[in-house]
């Protein structure tokens, strides 16, 4: 169900388009073949990259984070990353989309949605691509929004774009029966009055999250709704085994009961976040795309690890054994001990997450990758 920018950042917010949008689902782009004999979706042969390496070591994928799309920033003077270890990971790693991925959603398998240039879909058929309307101009800063499922395996499209006048404006749009359309259902009061953006997280994990920005947060549990105030921006939020976190002015929050709780978060890299995990033992990380970094927290004290890989982004992992990130170069590794990039996994991703044991997919200008384990 992540993550979300400040209104300076684009990619990084939770955030859609435009209301009542009608169009017809395109047929699949002659980028992503048919699916073959066994049905698994799969690319063409002529167009997909494949890399295969032997198994050192287990690795386990456990689908705990559902954090909003992330993009980093360019990183600032900091000296890139000096040459890393590569890792022979166990996972045969195949594009499956030579397109741009600027956000990246997993649902209930098979179910995985992209939003590059154009929204796609892969469901039990396979891949298509899901048009949107012209004025429609993804990427833009005037537009930061990101891709989710819906608990009805439906992609959704949520954030905030500018007004004609230059203010900003709600976007909730939800794939219905072969178009997209605005559903005030499903955001209640906030699709009202005052005008401002959403941000939050949309997905299969309790709770869901939409916030409207200096209003009120909308907590959408499978047990009821309930409403808590807002913090002003447009901020990133991440769920994460249930619960959830909000990146504010102040700091880092945590959602208990009524309202937002902030945590410890002093440290070298505050204010420069690019990324947030939490592992299973309370355990933060955090990246720092403008300084190569990667913070470790725990009870409020933070260690700095050089990240294996530029402008590190997006973190997950399945342990804090186990954890994966996203950078300019490559994606890397953390085994508990130490960061090695990713053999196999070269040029610039923004997206990496795991859906349960056996599958890894990441995704940014090098096209989207799909991860098995072999």
């Amino acid at each position: 169900m992540h993550t979300y920018a400040r209104t300076s950042a684009a990619a990084l917010v939770t955030a859609s388009w435009i209301a009542a949008i009608s169009c017809s689902p395109t047929a699949p782009s002659p980028r992503v073949a048919p699916p073959p004999a066994s049905g698994e979706p799969q690319p063409p042969a002529s167009s997909r990259a494949s890399v295969s390496a032997p198994a050192p070591s287990a690795s386990v994928f456990l689908a705990t984070d559902a954090s909003a799309a992330s993009t980093a920033p360019p990183p600032d003077s900091s000296a890139p990353p000096a040459a890393v270890e590569e890792w022979e990971s166990p996972f045969r790693f195949e594009r499956v989309l030579e397109v741009p991925v600027r956000s990246l959603a997993l649902g209930r398998p098979p179910y995985v949605a992209v939003l590059s240039d154009q929204p796609w879909m892969m469901d039990e058929s396979g891949w298509h691509e899901l048009s949107l309307p012209a004025d429609i101009k993804i990427g833009s800063p005037n537009s930061p929004v990101a891709i989710f499922f819906g608990r009805d395996d439906k992609p959704r499209i949520m954030g905030a774009q500018r007004s004609v006048g230059g203010s900003w404006e709600a976007v909730y749009d939800r794939w219905h029966q072969g178009r997209w359309e605005r559903d005030k259902r499903e955001i209640g009061r906030l699709a009202g009055a005052p005008a401002a953006g959403l941000y939050g997280v949309l997905g299969d994990e309790d709770p869901e999250v939409v916030c409207k920005d200096g209003d009120v947060c909308i907590i959408k549990r499978r047990t009821g709704w309930k409403t808590i105030p807002a913090q002003k921006g447009l901020l990133r939020v991440w769920v994460i085994a249930g619960t959830a976190y909000l990146l504010g002015d102040g700091g880092m929050n945590r959602l208990e009961g009524d309202g937002w709780a902030e945590l410890p978060w002093s440290f070298e890299g505050r204010g420069k976040e690019s990324g947030f995990w939490v592992d299973q033992g309370q355990g933060v990380w955090v990246t720092a795309a403008s300084q190569n970094a990667i913070y470790r927290g725990q009870g409020g004290r933070f260690v700095r690890m050089d990240a294996p890989v530029a402008a590190p982004s997006m973190i997950w992992g399945g342990s804090a054994g186990d954890v994966w990130v996203a950078g300019s170069d490559g994606v890397g590794h953390f085994d508990g001990t130490s960061w090695k990039r990713v053999k196999g996994l070269a040029g610039s991703f923004t997206q990496v997450r795991g859906r349960g044991t056996t599958e890894l997919w990441a995704g940014g200008a090098a096209g989207l990758w799909r991860g098995t384990r072999q």
